[in-house]
């Protein structure tokens, strides 16, 4: 069933590398940010959610994050 969407940031760190997989595990769909996409190619859950690149020191960025 679908949970809904959850924007993880920090998904090229420890954390929200190990928090992607789990949600998408429980149902959730899943946007990750990161400031490069291909920082995400090897990650084998990459090609299960939405990617948005942004640089969120940058306020503007926070608008590419909404669906």
């Amino acid at each position: 069933s679908d949970m809904g969407t959850v924007v993880v940031t920090g998904v090229t760190g420890y954390v929200g590398g190990r928090l992607v997989p789990e949600l998408l595990e429980a149902g959730y769909r899943v946007r990750c940010t990161t400031r490069s996409s291909a920082a995400l190619d090897d990650r084998p859950w990459r090609d299960r959610v939405e990617v948005v690149e942004a640089d969120l020191s940058v306020a503007w960025s926070f608008n590419l994050m909404r669906p």
